[in-house]
C-alpha cells in the first residue's frame, strides 16, 4: 500500500468517525470505505468482523459487545453447539 493511499485511507475513516474516536477505539477500521449512509466493514477487536450502517455504528458499536448477559450466553451456546440461527435486526 502506498503512502498516498494509506492517507487518503485514513483521512477517510476521520471524515467517517473524527479523529480522537480513532485513537481510543475498541474497533479496526480498516476495512471501512466510508461512502455517506452505508454499510461498512468494521473489526470489534474482541470479537471479530461485523457489518453495520456507518451512522448506526456510531451511535451503537459491535453488537456482541452490546448484547446483554443472558443474550451473550445463549450465543455463545448456539455457537459451541454449532445450532444455526438468525440473528434479529436490532
Amino acid at each position: 500500500m502506498s503512502m498516498s493511499s494509506i492517507y487518503s485511507h485514513t483521512s477517510n475513516i476521520r471524515k467517517f468517525i473524527g479523529p480522537d474516536f480513532v485513537k481510543r477505539s475498541y474497533y479496526d477500521y480498516n476495512k471501512v470505505e466510508y461512502k455517506g449512509s452505508s454499510v461498512i466493514k468494521i473489526i470489534c477487536k474482541k470479537h471479530g468482523e461485523f457489518e453495520q450502517i456507518s451512522k448506526v455504528h456510531l451511535k451503537s458499536g459491535c453488537p456482541i459487545c452490546k448484547m446483554s448477559h443472558g443474550e451473550r450466553k445463549i450465543y455463545k451456546y448456539l455457537i459451541e453447539h454449532n445450532i444455526s440461527f438468525k440473528r434479529e435486526k436490532i
